[in-house]
């Protein structure tokens, strides 16, 4: 750009314009040049530096297919005492991406605007001009990925003696597995020529070896009394080994009544996605502010209103996240084909891996804020942003504790089974350590680190209807409001509403093994409720938060389901 700048315009009154690679220069024998505009700012004459997208070839289409594969083989039976089960697992997932329209070649779309010929200010009715900006399109399969396990599995279990009030029993086993990760881009998105793509994308591949055992003791220590204990030990190669124990307690003391609880510790490593997918570039969605360099918002400040580039992809620096839960539990089943379940749990993590980081939103929603993830913001020497971090992360220290709800009733009626379902969440608590040391609550916000709407409370309830061969049911889910990001003009504080959806189904059973299943999501069609742009950053959608509503509406759906006897 700077070479045609001073061979083509050597008048041009810009020169430290820097264009992006999606900008370009508009010359003044173009039939769309703005003659009156450029006169009113003294430029007339002089080529226009427009930044433009290939709205010639109209929207962007993509095709993405997956195919996958799993297979598994083994054997079953006892010896000695022992009853084992033994398989081997291999399973794999190939996916393609076809760009089938609006993805036009920098290579071939750029040196075409310059001509002029396509009309960056609406629509371009050249018939000439149209098929040149068609050429210049790239059109075909732009990636493909797969990945894949591989695996030897087996376990055995007995009862090694008789204590008083029942079996003392054991279980084993272990699995060895390769894992592998191949990602395979077309040349044009190795060297970055397709606009919209995000840069350029190289080749990848991983594979490692993970081994892992586990042993179970179980016992029944007094009547109605019941102990069980477990370990278990990972090694992931590349990665590292851990063991996590795990202790659960079971009393009935009487029929109606019974109390459980359990207490243990988690790993899980990375996956080589997590690691290894590849990084690309994108940017931040339309007027995003930077809280630093635009304290007050200024329409002449492009820190006000801008796009900023962020990273996206893998993150080979991972850990492992790593957890203790506890649990506790009371079931009571007071009458005959009635019962309700209340479970409450306290889970600590630590090193979660959340993939995109840490929301673009979240890090620039104040000054603060930006100050405080200022690792995750490349910034030049005049302090503007060059680039935000978004690859997969590890998120500090998580604590979230909360109470389930399960609740069963049955009841014979008309001939048929009438049956009453409900299950509701209720969360205590969800807080994220920030690196300062203080917590952060995500309940009830929009605008969270850990990429959605966490909910204080939410269920489902279900009624059904049996009868013969026919089923018929109706569910309504809930979820209740929360606070949306402010306004960014008005800086006023809202609620996103409540949302409620009611499914349907009818089922019919004309064999044991045969079903035929007629449904419907969100039956009354309801619109997710209004969420300020803000807090639904999410591929440019404002509107709503899809990780609380739908866009969808209603749809219905048909499945048929054969399950074959042994």
């Amino acid at each position: 750009m700077a070479d045609l700048l001073a061979t083509r315009y050597p008048n041009y009154k810009n020169p430290a314009v820097t264009p992006g690679t999606g900008a370009f220069l508009l010359p003044p024998s173009s039939p769309y040049y703005p003659q009156a505009f450029a006169t009113r700012y003294g430029i007339n004459g002089q080529p226009l530096n427009l930044i433009y997208r290939d709205f010639a070839n109209g929207p962007r289409l993509t095709e993405d297919r997956a195919d996958t594969l799993r297979a598994v083989a083994g054997f079953k039976g006892d010896t000695g005492g022992w009853d084992y089960d033994t398989w081997v697992l291999y399973s794999q997932v190939k996916v393609r991406e076809t760009l089938e329209a609006g993805y036009p070649l920098y290579s071939k779309i750029m040196p075409l605007l310059d001509t002029g010929v396509l009309n960056p200010f609406g629509p371009t009715t050249d018939p000439n001009a149209l098929a040149q900006a068609q050429a210049a399109t790239f059109t075909g399969q732009d990636f493909q990925s797969r990945t894949s396990i591989l695996g030897l599995s087996g376990r055995a279990s007995r009862e090694l003696l008789k204590l008083p009030y029942g079996p003392l029993s054991a279980a084993a086993g272990a699995e060895i597995r390769r894992e592998t990760f191949a990602y395979d881009p077309a040349a044009a998105v190795r060297s970055g020529d397709i606009a919209g793509q995000g840069g350029n994308q190289l080749p990848e591949s991983a594979a490692r070896n993970v081994t892992s055992a586990f042993l179970e003791f179980n016992a029944t220590l007094a009547k109605g009394l019941e102990l069980d204990i477990a370990g278990r030990y990972d090694h992931y190669q590349g990665v590292g080994s851990t063991g996590n124990p795990k202790a659960s307690l079971r009393w009935q003391p009487l029929q109606w009544l019974l109390l459980r609880g359990a207490v243990g510790t988690g790993f899980r490593a990375p996956s080589l996605s997590d690691l290894y997918a590849p990084q690309t570039s994108n940017v931040t969605g339309n007027g995003t502010r930077d809280p630093i360099q635009c304290p007050v918002f200024d329409a002449n400040n492009p820190a006000c209103s801008f796009q900023f580039t962020t990273i996206t992809g893998g993150n080979p620096n991972l850990t492992p996240e790593r957890s203790q839960s506890y649990t506790l539990g009371l079931v009571l089943e007071p009458l005959k084909d009635f019962s309700i379940d209340f479970d409450s749990y306290w889970i600590f993590l630590r090193n979660q891996i959340v993939v995109g980081g840490l929301g673009y939103p979240l890090i620039l929603q104040n000054a603060q804020t930006a100050q405080q993830f200022a690792n995750l913001i490349e910034r030049d020497a005049n302090g503007q942003i060059v680039a935000i971090s978004q690859t997969n992360a590890n998120l500090f220290k998580t604590a979230v504790s909360g109470l389930d709800v399960d609740l069963k009733y049955g009841l014979s009626l008309g001939g048929g089974r009438l049956s009453v379902l409900g299950d509701g969440s209720y969360l205590y608590r969800y807080v994220i350590q920030n690196p300062d040391g203080t917590w952060t609550s995500q309940v009830d916000k929009g605008l969270t680190s850990v990429g959605g709407v966490v909910a204080r409370f939410r269920y489902s309830a279900s009624i059904g209807y049996d009868y013969g061969a026919w089923g018929i049911s109706l569910t309504e889910n809930y979820q209740k409001r929360y606070h949306d990001a402010a306004s960014s003009v008005t800086q006023v504080a809202r609620y996103v509403s409540a949302y409620e959806t009611v499914d349907g189904q009818l089922i019919y059973h004309p064999l044991e093994a045969l079903q035929f299943t007629l449904g419907a999501r969100n039956l009354f069609n309801r619109a997710p409720p209004y969420a300020n742009y803000a807090a639904s950053a999410n591929n440019f959608i404002g509107g709503y938060d899809i990780s609380y509503g739908d866009p969808r509406g209603r749809f219905a759906y048909l499945t048929v389901k054969y399950t074959l006897k042994d």
